[in-house]
Formats: structure tokens, C-alpha cells, sequence
């Protein structure tokens, strides 16, 4: 696994990991600021990305599984840094991860900021059920500009929208018809199906604190869970207003400063407990 390194190695160590179709340089706008701060490390845990992912039947269904990483990343982190314990800024999936890891390796969990995740299956959430109930439905027998119009009018979240269009292509240009990349399918059908990602398991085992980023309208967050989480005492919300799923993008300064002044707080705690 291709690890990236930034920062001073004797401060706090900050392992920043990337969504399930992301990449690690959806961390670049924000190494610079928090490099001051931390020691970084931004792993890439799935490279190829959605190629090692594999169906599966669950309950007579077929669901698309995928590994999500947290085994390779505490693996690395065991090897690399015995002993110490590291904070976490998770994007989407990588916030599962990071959750993962604090249920089942809080040897080496200190904390985490993540974006729009919880405990539970994102199958359930108003964000994958939005999904589920639009994209199907989608007509992919048009000319592109035509496409690009309906993508508009059911796709409201422009985030969102645009993570659709890059997975249509037109295969044969001269002909109205889209098709779906391999990806988009994959994704599509691990939203809908999956149920690999429920966390409730690790809900008594979470000790270190987790502050998540939810959006208020599409979450990934199932309403039930939110409410559930809410009783948890290691979880606290921050609702960004007017934001999606993509907080990071849509909201990069907001990102940006509840990782760090969130994680230097729970650094400062860690010391002051120390002492």
C-alpha cells in the first residue's frame, strides 16, 4: 500500500483516508495548513479503486462487497508506528474506515473527523434511497444534451450530479445512447445492496471521539441512525448548513478547520490527561 507523507514526524500523526471512489489527492487543498500541525500520512488503500470489489449473495441477493481498507491500514500503522496511537480525517467511506478502526483497533485509535457517515448501512439513508429511486429511471435513449438537462432537473445537488455524468459515456457517438461505465454500475449496485458497511457491532467498543460532518438534506446518514448515534457520548454532530454529501468540496474551509481545531482539541486533551 502506497502511503504519502507530509508534515513534521514528531507531531500528532493525522491519517487522512480517501472515499470509495476518491483518491489522495482529495486531500491537497488542505496538507498545507494542517502540515503545520500533524504528521500526515495519506494512504491509498484501494488502488484501481472499485477492481477489487466482488459479488456476493446476502439474503438471496446479490451484493457487490468490497474490502474497505481498515485491515491494511492498521496493518501499516502497526508496522510503522508501534506504539502510538493516530488521529483521523475521513472522507465518505474513508470515514467508515476511520470508525472501523476506532471499534476495532482502539490501540491505535486517538480520534476522528469524518464527513457524512455513520454506524449504520448507507442503504438506508435519504442520500442512497434518493439515488435508488432516480437513477434507474434516468433516460439514457437521448442525445447527451438532452441527458445533461434531465440529469438537472432530478439531480438537484450539483456534487452528486456531477459524480453521475462522469460515470455515462456514449459508446458510439453517433447513436442516442448512453451506456454506464463499469464504475457507475458498481457503485449504483454497492449503494443499493451492500450491506458490508453496518458498524453497530463496534458501537460499544468506540472509545475515542468522533466529531462527523452531516449534511442536513441527502444524507448518507440513515435518520434512524443519526438518533442513535446521538446517545453514543464518544459522537458529536456538526450539521453544515446548505450542504450535500461532498462536504469537502462544497464546503472546503468548513472541512478544513473542524479537522484541525477538532483534532488539536483532542490533542490537547490527550496531554492534559497525560499530565
Amino acid at each position: 500500500m502506497k502511503v504519502e507523507s507530509y508534515g513534521k514526524t514528531n507531531a500528532p500523526l493525522l491519517v487522512c483516508v480517501h472515499g470509495l471512489m476518491g483518491h489522495v489527492h482529495d486531500f491537497s487543498p488542505f496538507i498545507k495548513e494542517w502540515e503545520k500541525h500533524f504528521h500526515i500520512l495519506v494512504p491509498d488503500y484501494a488502488p484501481g479503486h472499485m477492481e477489487k470489489s466482488y459479488t456476493e449473495t446476502v439474503n438471496g441477493q446479490d451484493c457487490l462487497m468490497y474490502d474497505l481498507g481498515a485491515e491494511k491500514i492498521a496493518a501499516y500503522l502497526k508496522t510503522h508506528f508501534p506504539n502510538q496511537k493516530a488521529y483521523f480525517a475521513g472522507i465518505s467511506v474513508g470515514g467508515k474506515i476511520s470508525i472501523e478502526i476506532a471499534g476495532r483497533y482502539p490501540e491505535l485509535f486517538a480520534g476522528a473527523v469524518v464527513t457524512d457517515v455513520g454506524l449504520g448501512q448507507l442503504s438506508k439513508s435519504n442520500l442512497c434511497q434518493f439515488i435508488e429511486q432516480t437513477i434507474p429511471y434516468i433516460n439514457m435513449q437521448q442525445e447527451w444534451k438532452a441527458l445533461r438537462l434531465e440529469l438537472r432537473e432530478k439531480i438537484p445537488d450539483r456534487m452528486l450530479r456531477i459524480l453521475v455524468q462522469g460515470h455515462i459515456e456514449y459508446k458510439d457517438k453517433s447513436v442516442a445512447q448512453a451506456s454506464w461505465r463499469d464504475e457507475g454500475r458498481k457503485f449504483y449496485m454497492l449503494l443499493r445492496t451492500s450491506n458490508m458497511e453496518d458498524l453497530w457491532e463496534l458501537e460499544d467498543k468506540i472509545q475515542g471521539p468522533i466529531v462527523i460532518l452531516k449534511a442536513p438534506d441527502l444524507s448518507a446518514i440513515a435518520d434512524d441512525d443519526f438518533k442513535k448515534m446521538g446517545r453514543i457520548p464518544q459522537i458529536k454532530f456538526i450539521e453544515v448548513p446548505k450542504a450535500g454529501h461532498f462536504i469537502q468540496i462544497t464546503h472546503p474551509n468548513v472541512f478544513r478547520e473542524v479537522v484541525q481545531s477538532s483534532i488539536l482539541e483532542m490533542e490537547s486533551r490527550q496531554d492534559h490527561h497525560a499530565n
